[in-house]
């Protein structure tokens, strides 16, 4: 699995460079000016209208994580049947940028905790460099309710609301089911 981890990371790399010029800087309230295309290393955001994100809501592609493939209506799941579990993103993240987090985080994050939106990791990720995000915890969000994490804090991430309803508003919303359709195939046979 790290092979395919590795594999993911670095497509996700190489295509950071066009990603981030049509990311807002540092969640000003603007938003993303550009129609989600067929290459967008984020799945859920091809075809997906993300003029309509803020910037604080789009994900860096660098803090994406691909969560396996567990099934529909397993423990530890999102309604699509993707895992959900807080410490394999975050070891993930960890093994990926381990610069991106400081003594603190790391140990949090070892003890099975989320980390806090701190100096070190805004130094890294700055889209949450906001005054009102300052050292709120991060937490892993499935974008779009699909199979790639991204870490968000939990300001922009309430129960309802949200995170959530500016994806179902700029058209992210459920753009993996089609992958998770095909994935439960191969469970079933």
């Amino acid at each position: 699995m790290n092979k395919h981890h590795t594999a993911s990371n670095k497509i996700i790399d190489d295509e950071i460079k066009g990603v981030e010029a049509s990311l807002a800087s540092k969640g000003t309230g603007e938003t993303v000016k550009k129609i989600g295309d067929i290459n967008d290393p984020i799945r859920t955001y091809r075809g997906a209208d993300l003029g309509k994100l803020e910037a604080k809501y789009t994900a860096d592609p660098r803090l994406t994580v691909e969560m396996p493939y567990v099934g529909k209506g397993q423990k530890n799941t999102n309604a699509e049947g993707w895992l959900r579990d807080k410490d394999f993103y975050w070891k993930e993240m960890l093994e990926k940028y381990p610069e991106a987090f400081n003594r603190s985080n790391r140990q949090k994050i070892e003890l099975g905790f989320a980390p806090i939106n701190n100096p070190t990791f805004r130094k890294h990720f700055p889209q949450y460099d906001l005054k009102e995000l300052y050292n709120d915890t991060l937490i892993h969000h499935h974008i779009g309710g699909g199979g790639q994490a991204v870490a968000v804090p939990s300001k922009l991430h309430p129960g309802l609301g949200g995170i959530h309803n500016a994806e179902k508003s700029a058209g992210v919303w459920g753009n993996d089911q089609k992958y998770a359709e095909l994935l439960e195939k191969f469970l079933e046979k």
